[in-house]
């Protein structure tokens, strides 16, 4: 065959491969951006767990230290927002029924209520009980338990519990090797107002040593926390617990995201000034629009201090959207851009607050995009 002729060849095939290489890569699609979702605002009451009977009488308090680390997980977390806190101490309340209070947060985000509201973060006014009991509600509270906390050496040897009682650590001499660890917790989200029960998870966890097994001074065990917090348990139990925030945040998509209203000014122009519970903390960005409703809320005994019977109101249209113009780490502001119905202004703090369309991932400015 012809020199040149083989040269032509070869390059028109080189020439035929890469196009196609091109054509493929073209094909390949970006996958969208995943939607936006606020974070739901918890905190937590106590997870509860029997002591851990060792063999020289002495008693481990699991408990304390599984409350330590669920602290730390939801403070570390990106499912929830979580507060230790209510974001509003009542100090005195006024002959009018309202409620004289102080911003219970950080230095950051009382310097910015004060600075957009114009208004004190030390003495500021809510219109009644029933607002400022609602304010200071998360949209979850978690709670739990431990189930079953195993420590399994070889020849049977074992401490710990499980559902069906202690062990008794009979044959465990002053170290343990320890095969196996085994965790079992269950999580509970329970509205804060209604005493339900929103979601429900168990995790369980093991670590099995195959390398060997892994030594527990029962001295050292016995005397307190800090020698657990440097076992192979602490990262067990710490996974378990991080298993079992994300299955509750899975299992709580189907409770519709809420805030609270903390504060509203009136103004001529833009229909008035916003301030909402929940800043970078829920994920909010500049450009979200929110809908504000008005409740009526009905108790079964005295307001605040019993459990809300029923909510009217927030299932029904709007009063009020809101364009989010500015955020702090744990309040956001925004403009009234419409309003939908007839209110009254003063009844605006503590009311419930909903998503109406967040600013997609990669929507520039301030152009929102509907969740």
């Amino acid at each position: 065959m012809n020199t040149n002729l083989k040269y032509i060849l070869k390059a028109s095939l080189v020439i035929s491969f890469s196009g196609l290489l091109m054509g493929n890569k073209s094909c390949q699609k970006t996958p969208p951006p995943e939607p936006r979702e606020l974070k739901k605002i918890v905190d937590i009451g106590q997870i509860s767990s029997q002591p851990v009977t060792l063999p020289n009488g002495n008693v481990f308090d699991f408990q304390f230290v599984v409350n330590q680390q669920i602290y730390n997980v939801l403070y570390e977390s990106k499912a929830f927002a979580f507060r230790y806190a209510s974001p509003v101490v009542g100090l005195t309340m006024a002959n009018d029924g309202s409620v004289i209070g102080r911003l219970n947060m950080s230095k950051t985000s009382r310097d910015f209520f004060e600075k957009t509201m114009n208004k004190s973060a030390t003495e500021m006014v809510v219109p009644s009980k029933i607002a400022y009991c609602l304010m200071n509600k998360p949209q979850a509270r978690l709670s739990g338990a431990v189930t079953s906390f195993e420590l399994l050496g070889g020849g049977g040897l074992h401490l710990g519990f499980t559902p069906t009682g202690a062990s008794n650590a009979a044959g465990v001499g002053a170290s343990f090797d320890v095969k196996v660890y085994q965790l079992e917790v269950i999580l509970n989200a329970l509205s804060p107002i209604k005493k339900s029960v929103l979601a429900s998870v168990s995790q369980r966890n093991n670590k099995t040593d195959t390398a060997g097994s892994f030594n527990i001074m029962i001295g050292p065990f016995s005397a307190g926390p800090s020698y657990y917090y440097n076992t192979p348990m602490a990262k067990v139990t710490r996974a378990t617990l991080e298993g079992a925030v994300n299955s509750l945040k899975n299992e709580l998509k189907k409770e519709e995201w809420f805030t609270r209203v903390l504060d509203y000014e009136e103004g001529e122009a833009q229909g008035g000034l916003v301030a909402l519970i929940g800043g970078t903390n829920v994920g909010m960005q500049i450009g979200d629009q929110l809908a504000i409703y008005n409740e009526i809320t009905y108790w079964q005994d005295e307001p605040c201090n019993s459990e809300i019977t029923h909510e009217g109101g927030a299932l029904g249209q709007p009063v009020a959207i809101v364009q989010i113009t500015d955020v702090s780490p744990e309040i956001s502001s925004g403009h009234v851009t419409q309003t939908l119905q007839d209110f009254n202004p003063a009844f605006i703090p503590g009311a419930k607050v909903k998503v109406h369309k967040l600013k997609s991932n990669d929507a520039p400015g301030i152009s929102g995009a509907k969740k």
